[in-house]
C-alpha cells in the first residue's frame, strides 16, 4: 500500500508540475495577482500589496511561496510556485487514503480513492499562483482528522483536527466551515457527552 501510494503521489506531482510549467505567464485573475504580490512582498519582509497594508486572511500560500519569490528570478519563482502547488495538491492522496482505510475499505479501494482525488479538474489550477490546491489538501486532511476525532475523541486527535482546519482556513477562508461542521457532528454523535 505505502509504495503504491508514494508512486501515485510522485506521478501526480510530476505530471501536474509538467503541465503547469507549460503555462508560462499569469492570466492576472484577481486572486492570482493578490497571491503573487503578497508572496513577493513577504519575501522582502513586508505584508503589503502595491505599498498598502494587506488585510488578506488567506495568507498560507503566499507565506509558503515567499522563499521562492525571494531566492529565484521572477520566471523561475513563478514556475517554482506552480511546481509547489502541484506537489502540495498531490499530497491530497494521503488523507484520502487514510480516511478510506479508517472507514474500513481495503487497500485496493483506498488506493482507488486516492487516485480519484488526484484526477479532479481543479488540478489545472496548479498552473496559476493561487491557493486552491493547498486548501484542497488541507481541507481533506481536516476532514480525515475530524472523522477520526469524532469517532474516537482524544485531545490529540481534536488538536490535529483544529490544526489542519486552521491551516485550511488560512489557505481559503471558506474552509472555516470545517470547524462548524465538526462541532455539529460532535453534538450529533455525542449528544449530552459532547463537552
Amino acid at each position: 500500500g505505502g509504495l503504491a501510494l508514494a508512486a501515485l503521489i510522485g506521478v501526480s506531482a510530476a505530471v501536474h508540475s509538467f503541465l503547469a510549467v507549460l503555462h508560462e505567464t499569469p492570466r492576472y485573475f484577481p486572486d492570482e495577482y493578490i497571491y503573487t504580490a503578497l508572496g513577493r512582498s513577504i519575501a522582502h519582509g513586508h505584508l503589503e500589496i502595491r505599498g498598502a497594508p494587506a488585510h488578506f486572511p488567506e495568507i498560507l500560500q503566499p507565506v509558503l511561496a515567499a522563499p521562492l519569490w525571494g531566492l529565484l528570478s521572477t520566471t523561475a519563482a513563478y514556475h517554482g510556485v506552480q511546481v509547489e502547488s502541484a506537489v502540495v495538491g498531490s499530497l491530497v492522496a494521503l488523507p484520502v487514503y487514510w480516511l478510506a482505510r479508517w472507514l474500513g475499505l481495503g487497500r485496493g479501494y483506498a488506493l482507488f480513492c486516492a487516485a480519484y482525488a488526484l484526477l479532479i479538474p481543479s488540478f489545472t489550477l496548479a498552473a496559476f499562483t493561487v491557493a486552491d490546491l493547498f486548501a484542497y489538501t488541507l481541507a481533506l486532511a481536516a476532514v480525515a482528522a475530524g472523522v477520526r476525532a469524532v469517532d474516537e475523541p482524544t485531545g490529540k486527535r481534536q488538536l490535529v483536527f483544529l490544526l489542519t482546519a486552521s491551516l485550511a482556513t488560512l489557505a481559503r477562508l471558506e474552509y472555516a466551515v470545517l470547524v462548524v461542521a465538526y462541532a455539529v457532528c460532535a453534538v450529533v454523535v455525542e449528544r449530552r457527552r459532547v463537552l
